[in-house]
C-alpha cells in the first residue's frame, strides 16, 4: 500500500486513479478484493479504519479493508454525517469530531452481520476518492466530507 501511495504522488495521479490503482495492486498481491479510500487531506483527515497508510512526503493517506457484499445505506450515512457535522460546527478539528460522533453514537449505515465499517472524514476542500463496493461519499453542511463503506 505504501509504494502505491508513493506512486500516486510521484506520478501526480488523480485521487480516483490512485484509489483504483490501490485496489488493483492489493488484489494482484493477495488475490482478494479490497475497498479503498484515498485523500490528499493528509494532516486533516480522521478515519475509523481497518488498514491505513500515509505518505508524509506526498501528503496522501489511504484506508483499505476486505470488500463486503453489503452496501452502505445512503439514507442513514447521510443522516449521521449531517447530524454529526451540525454538532461539530464549532469544533477546531471537525473531521475528528464527526468521526467520533458517528462512532460514539453507533453507526447505522452498515447492516452487515459484523457491523464493521471504514469511514474517512475530511475537511471540505481536499480531494478524496474511493474504489469500493457499495461505498458512499457525502458532503455535509459545507464543513466535511464523509466517505465510507462496509467491511467484511
Amino acid at each position: 500500500m505504501k509504494s502505491t501511495l508513493s506512486d500516486c504522488g510521484w506520478y501526480n495521479w488523480s485521487m480516483v486513479k490512485c484509489a483504483t490503482e490501490m485496489h488493483d495492486r492489493i488484489q494482484r498481491n493477495t488475490g482478494d478484493q479490497y475497498s479503498c479510500i484515498v485523500t490528499d487531506d493528509y494532516s486533516g483527515y480522521a478515519a475509523w479504519k481497518t488498514y491505513n497508510v500515509e505518505d508524509s512526503w506526498n501528503k496522501l493517506a489511504a484506508v483499505c479493508a476486505p470488500k463486503s457484499s453489503t452496501a452502505v445505506s445512503r439514507y442513514y450515512f447521510e443522516q449521521q454525517c449531517d447530524e454529526c457535522a451540525y454538532m461539530c460546527t464549532y469544533a477546531s478539528d471537525k473531521p475528528s469530531c464527526v468521526r467520533d460522533c458517528i462512532s460514539d453514537r453507533g453507526q447505522r449505515f452498515c447492516s452487515n452481520s459484523s457491523g464493521r465499517y471504514n469511514l474517512v472524514v475530511t475537511n471540505w476542500n481536499p480531494d478524496v476518492a474511493y474504489y469500493a463496493y457499495g461505498a458512499h461519499l457525502y458532503g455535509a453542511r459545507g464543513l466535511v466530507y464523509c466517505t465510507g463503506y462496509c467491511v467484511m
